[in-house]
């Protein structure tokens, strides 16, 4: 154990000690098996860039956050035309499945879930280095130990396909402020291999979310180097070429993409001169881009999903969530949302969705059942103080992935 290691366990004892509301130190304490450190001047992840709609600068003040179990009261909410409906829903689904992943970095901050027809993958990155669990069932999990070199990596999002699975994101390049975009491919979710170096990936950007369509890859991210967005296009995930980046003024993001219609759309953020606003981008092949002309409303979009034949895009301004749909990724409709200040994540099982609110100290699930009409908070979480859902995925039932700032942690529906 180093000093600092010994340092937070004498603080987190003195703690239990103090009166204040019970943490459990074993589930912290198993997750030092290794230092966090930053390189000089990087004191967070860069959520910023990503749009993920929270902020991921990974605190230690968790010492205030409690681990008390909450098992919140189910809240229904829904346009007032459907009213009726909400509490006529399918019924609640109890008894979901609290987890901390085995062999964590201390302070690993989740950022994706992919379930690819067999097994699920979660990706993370602690302040040092990336790190992947897989799972068959949601429960139980295993960290992959054949990765290629994970010091100074990040992982931001990754997929499933018929041939695996595919993660991107950057490697830190400290001091110097260009990145160099990363993706890793895996067969089987346990041993993966980076794609060589090439210069669409060491030209100063990182890759923050990827999608597939009919073996097309198509990631976007931001180009370091001019401070743009940036966007990538590859025929087999291998070998990678630069494409016509979306257009968004400095600073804008890019919180989601995903394949539709035989195209891609992604949302996120545009930074205009009145302040930040939603925004949808489409293409039809990932090598330009357009700009759909809608007011989404101040704030971001940070989630976007297929439901039968319609795209779901949700988001918020930090006040309020918001939700919207469209039959063509072009013309949109407002929903209604669930009563929260945002939402980060949201996935599909079956007919029914499930989004995240982007409370970082509150762990939170909710559920539709009727395309978006109205929403049902999901009880039975099990979840803790603290902890904070980021990211979901649908595979043999639906899994949720995040942390409490400093174990991650997932959840499985019953």
């Amino acid at each position: 154990m180093t000093e600092n290691e010994s340092e937070l366990e004498a603080r987190l004892r003195q703690h239990l000690t103090s009166g204040a509301p019970r943490i459990d130190i074993d589930e912290v304490m198993q997750v030092l098996d290794a230092p966090a450190a930053l390189p000089p001047g990087r004191s967070t992840l860069r959520w910023g860039l990503t749009a993920f709609g929270v902020s991921a600068g990974i605190a230690t003040g968790f010492l205030i956050a409690s681990l008390m179990s909450t098992t919140p009261s189910p809240q229904a909410v829904g346009s007032p035309a459907s009213s009726s409906a909400d509490t006529t829903a399918s019924p609640s689904r109890v008894g979901w499945m609290r987890s901390v992943l085995p062999g964590a970095v201390r302070e690993t901050v989740m950022t994706s879930v992919a379930w690819n027809g067999t097994t699920y993958v979660a990706t993370g990155s602690s302040q040092v280095q990336a790190a992947i669990w897989t799972s068959n069932d949601g429960v139980g999990w295993e960290r992959a130990r054949s990765l290629p070199d994970v010091d100074g990596v990040y992982l931001l999002d990754l997929i499933g396909t018929d041939e695996g699975f595919l993660a991107v994101g950057y490697r830190s390049n400290f001091p110097s402020t260009l990145d160099e975009a990363v993706v890793w491919r895996s067969s089987d979710g346990t041993a993966w291999h980076a794609v060589p170096d090439q210069p669409s990936l060491v030209g100063g950007g990182h890759m923050a979310e990827v999608a597939e369509e009919k073996g097309r890859y198509v990631a976007v991210g931001v180009d370091d180097a001019h401070g743009a967005l940036a966007a990538w296009t590859s025929n087999d995930g291998q070998q990678w070429t630069d494409a016509q980046a979306p257009v968004g003024g400095p600073g804008s993001s890019i919180a989601d993409i995903t394949a539709f219609g035989g195209g891609f759309i992604a949302v996120g953020q545009d930074i205009q001169q009145t302040g930040e606003v939603g925004a949808v981008w489409r293409s039809s092949d990932g090598t330009s881009w357009q700009r759909v002309r809608a007011d989404f409303g101040p704030g971001a979009l940070t989630g976007l999903t297929q439901l039968s034949d319609q795209l779901v895009a949700v988001g918020g301004d930090g006040e309020r969530a918001t939700a919207w749909a469209s039959d063509d990724g072009q013309s949109w409709r407002a929903r209604p949302a669930p009563p929260t200040s945002g939402l980060v994540a949201l996935t599909t099982e079956g007919s029914d969705l499930f989004v995240a609110p982007g409370q970082p100290t509150t762990a939170q699930l909710w559920r539709s059942s009727d395309g978006g009409s109205s929403w049902r908070e999901v009880p039975g979480l099990a979840a803790r103080t603290g902890d904070s859902i980021r990211t979901l995925a649908a595979g043999r039932s639906v899994v949720a992935v995040g942390d409490d700032g400093f174990v991650p942690l997932t959840w499985r529906e019953p």
